[in-house]
């Protein structure tokens, strides 16, 4: 871009006052100085900027120009951005996501004023070097894009406190990472990181921290030094295990570890005493440190597609929690302490082969309760007790009846009987008004019953 090199005239007329503008318009006439090359520029960025819009004269193209600070480019087709977009001094916000840009250029660099930059869903293979000079920068969003590596010199944007780097093709990131200790959101979603820097026990002030759909093999132990951390996501990456200093995170109240090949949990998860919720579905999970069960605050403990053989009764001292899943282990046995906890909402025992539930009628806050291909024979006539439960699901067992205490469900919605050894159904069944769907697939149901069916749930749609 051209440069006016006389001071004092480039102040007029990158003012925000149109008379300043008029004056330095003037001076510039009858000083004879060369402006045209620059007002070009001018022009063609305010063109690029406003492609509908027509300025009244050059004075009011100027001062519009001097004074854009929020400039919204989000699917506007863009392809290239010109190098005079550095002209907009005073850009405080730039958003040029869902374009077609392939690179920036270098001048990006030289918006000295801007403080929230969004390149998202573009094709950028690479960040400018240049972006390093963006000193009064927030936030940095950059995913959807082509990103194979992150320039060392991002450590400058000191100020930064949110940056996004979701969907790239990251293999990992620079030690200077450390140097961004105002950042408080980190998010890294499904690039292909092996590894975390060290440094990254730098970033004290980090909040969120999410790196699932990535390689991670293992964490640094650094890790334990972002005590302000409240949510951990590493779903799908390939852990193998924690280390000992997970235990110090105790600001963490999300932790995230499903699929991953986790073949136990250290004892210092049980430090984590202001954890809500705790997910390390599919893993390779034998057993459980018996810390875990002393969380005083978990409402949500998913533990499905693991090799547990053996929940602990002391599984009945996680008095908050309100939602678990125990699926598709090796459970031929389940605590009669799980009807301790008496907030459980979500219940979920499917593929364990532990047979019956006599106790299943104490847990009546329950909502959805699932427990298909568990080798369930009969029903407690305490089911009746469960009058929250909006969705039962007991596919695939070997019921050869229901108990009349079934009608008492009354706020039940959805009913999963599919591949069982039912024949008929008890009349109480005509009492479910709420009920929008019943499977019945795979049963030995009589035709008197097939037409009973239809007669006492006229809304209900039935798949037999």
């Amino acid at each position: 871009m051209s440069l006016i090199t006389n001071n004092s005239l480039y102040a007029l007329l990158q003012s925000d006052s149109l008379e300043n503008i008029h004056q330095g318009l003037a001076q510039a006439k009858s000083q004879k100085i060369g402006i045209r090359s620059w007002l070009n520029d001018a022009k063609l960025i305010y063109k690029w900027v406003y492609p509908e819009k027509k300025p009244q004269d050059t004075a009011q193209l100027l001062l519009e120009l001097n004074t854009t600070q929020t400039l919204d480019l989000f699917d506007k087709k863009k392809a290239v951005v010109p190098p005079q977009l550095q002209m907009l001094a005073r850009l405080v916000t730039l958003n040029l996501s869902h374009n077609r840009i392939r690179v920036l250029p270098p001048e990006i660099g030289k918006l000295s004023a801007l403080q929230e930059l969004s390149v998202d869903n573009n094709q950028l293979a690479e960040l400018p070097e240049q972006i390093a000079n963006l000193t009064q920068l927030r936030s940095l969003s950059a995913s959807l894009n082509q990103l194979v590596s992150v320039p060392e010199q991002i450590g400058n944007l000191t100020r930064l406190q949110e940056l996004e780097l979701s969907c790239n093709q990251l293999r990992h990131l620079p030690p200077q990472i450390g140097e961004l200790t105002e950042l408080n959101t980190l998010q890294l979603i499904r690039n292909q990181l092996e590894s975390l820097p060290e440094t990254i026990g730098k970033l004290q002030n980090l909040t969120l921290l999410q790196v699932f759909e990535n390689k991670l093999t293992s964490l640094p132990t650094s890790i334990g030094k972002l005590t302000k951390l409240n949510t951990l996501h590493l779903f799908e990456n390939q852990l193998e295990s924690l280390p000992e200093t997970i235990g110090k995170l105790t600001g963490l109240t999300k932790l995230g570890l499903s699929s991953n090949n986790l073949e136990k949990l250290p004892e210092e998860i049980g430090q984590l005493t202001r954890l809500t919720s705790l997910s390390v579905w599919r893993n390779r999970l034998t057993e459980l440190p018996s810390t875990l069960f002393s969380l005083p605050l978990l409402t949500e403990l998913s533990l499905g597609y693991n090799r547990i053989r053996v929940l602990p009764p002391e599984i009945g001292k996680l008095s908050a929690l309100q939602k678990l899943s125990v699926d598709n282990n090796q459970l031929t046995e389940l605590p009669e302490q799980i009807a301790n906890l008496s907030q459980l909402q979500e219940l979920d025992l499917s593929g364990n082969p532990f047979g019956d539930f006599p106790w299943i009628g104490k847990l009546t806050q329950l909502h959805s309760l699932s427990a298909s291909q568990s080798g369930i024979t009969q029903l407690p006539l305490e089911i009746g007790n469960l009058t929250q439960l909006t969705t039962l699901t007991l596919n695939l067992n070997q019921l050869k009846r229901l108990p009349p205490e079934i009608g008492q469900l009354t706020q039940l919605e959805n009913l999963y009987l599919s591949r069982n050894q039912l024949s008929e159904l008890p009349p109480e069944i005509s009492r479910l008004q709420s009920l929008k769907a019943l499977f019945l697939s795979g049963n030995p149901i009589s035709p008197k019953t097939k037409a009973q069916l239809h007669t006492w749930l006229p809304g209900c749609k039935i798949h037999i």
